[in-house]
């Protein structure tokens, strides 16, 4: 609550709420993650989580514990084909929901237009450093 002219006080709560992914359970179903590393949110209160170790980006609409994946395999497969992703970090969503996935396996930032089935490489080449 803002007062105005008054101090602002913050106090943590303890006790989180799991909005994505089953808590402390790994899997590649729609319906648990494994190891997510970012996340975006659009303006419609959906969420896009960059799933790590199960290289893909899985959409979560409001409201929904369900996930759809939108970017990668959805099976756990990574992938260094467009069609696929290599451990993704960072996701990017613009306002057409647009993808925007930085990973770390491929060494590239890959961009998916909504509803697309395979990313383009707008950054990096793509191979691993030797």
């Amino acid at each position: 609550k803002i007062i105005p002219n008054k101090e602002s006080v913050l106090r943590w709560n303890s006790t989180g709420l799991t909005i994505a992914g089953v808590s402390n359970v790994a899997g590649t179903d729609n319906m648990h993650l494994n190891m997510s590393s970012d996340l975006a949110l659009d303006y419609q209160g959906t969420i896009f989580i960059a799933d790590r170790y199960n290289h893909r980006i899985q959409k979560y609409v409001r409201g929904s514990m369900n996930g759809t994946t939108v970017a990668g395999f959805g099976n756990g497969t990574s992938s260094n084909s467009l069609y696929g992703l290599g451990s993704p970090v960072h996701v990017i969503v613009d306002d057409e929901q647009n993808l925007y996935i930085a990973e770390s396996g491929n060494n590239r930032v890959s961009w998916w237009s909504r509803h697309a089935l395979s990313g383009v490489v707008v950054a990096g080449f793509g191979k691993k450093n030797r």
